[in-house]
């Protein structure tokens, strides 16, 4: 399987996320990595002795607005080369908007599935977010317990587990770009590494590696 990590934290850079992605990495069997990450005068001999390519770019642009735009245009022609087969996302209206750039970008079909939602936090929605978390004070706690009328996380990994079972069963070997939510992809990721509860709430706050807004990662 071809997996392209595209980050602007990766060594010789020293930091948690940098160790974080070098280690996923080097402990990944059976992948073929491409990491697409920002230039560093020092990673000309670091590069050098990794067994997997990386891909030093200037990911931000200055003169085009919106500054992002670069970095779209480097990943469609990186994910393109890697020949991603499909991409899924969850129903919600943002996410099959940002889906379809892609898609139509690279001619690629896209399904929308609702089990790729975001944490459905019920009757707290809408309110300050402070009330909720004084709630649910113990984020431990929040894979057992549920807002009324919404998910514990437990719940939002059932549904994610029965996804995983159905992508594995239809799409077996194919490079699959899912675009979702902050606590779907944390979550999914989770899963798929066969995380426990606790190395998943360290993932936020002692790593603080949870997926930030527009980033892309790769999983296996």
């Amino acid at each position: 399987m071809k997996i392209l990590l595209v980050t602007f934290e990766f060594p010789p850079q020293i930091g948690g996320m940098e160790n974080y992605y070098y280690n996923l990495i080097k402990h990944t069997k059976d992948v073929d990595y491409t990491v697409l990450t920002l230039p560093s005068k020092t990673a000309s001999d670091f590069d050098k002795q990794q067994n997997f390519k990386i891909i030093r770019k200037k990911l931000l642009g200055n003169l085009i607005w919106p500054r992002w735009l670069k970095l779209y245009l480097l990943i469609k022609k990186t994910v393109k080369k890697e020949k991603i087969d499909l991409i899924f996302c969850s129903d919600y209206l943002r996410t099959k908007q940002t889906a379809e750039i892609v898609a139509k970008a690279l001619n690629l079909k896209i399904i929308a599935d609702i089990k790729l939602g975001d944490t459905d936090i019920g009757d707290c929605s809408g309110k300050p977010k402070v009330r909720f978390y004084d709630e649910f004070s113990d984020p431990i706690k929040r894979f057992e317990l549920a807002p009324k009328n919404g998910e514990s996380w437990n719940s939002v990994k059932e549904r994610l587990s029965v996804f995983l079972e159905e992508i594995e069963a239809k799409y077996l070997g194919k490079n699959i770009l899912i675009v979702g939510h902050g606590d779907s992809l944390w979550l999914f990721d989770g899963l798929i590494q066969e995380s426990t509860n606790q190395e998943l709430i360290d993932i936020i706050f002692k790593k603080k590696e949870y997926i930030k807004k527009g980033e892309l990662r790769k999983i296996n």
